[in-house]
């Protein structure tokens, strides 16, 4: 099980604040679990194509999410 991590993604995209992250490619990294996801309030778009998600969700006051 492959487990994104809140740290991992704020130390690769050189911040400390999830709410300056508009846009994730997260594709072929094997993921399982996003559920940190739910800290990133301004997030509008996002790729989690090619990994182990079995299910997804996402807050209801979620922007409008294109699949």
């Amino acid at each position: 099980m492959n487990r994104l991590s809140l740290e991992q993604v704020l130390k690769d995209n050189n911040t400390r604040d999830p709410n300056s992250i508009s846009s994730l490619k997260l594709n072929h990294k094997a993921l399982s679990d996003v559920s940190c996801l739910t800290e990133f309030k301004n997030l509008e778009r996002l790729d989690l194509s090619f990994n182990n998600l079995t299910s997804l969700e996402l807050p209801p006051d979620a922007p409008g999410y294109a699949f």
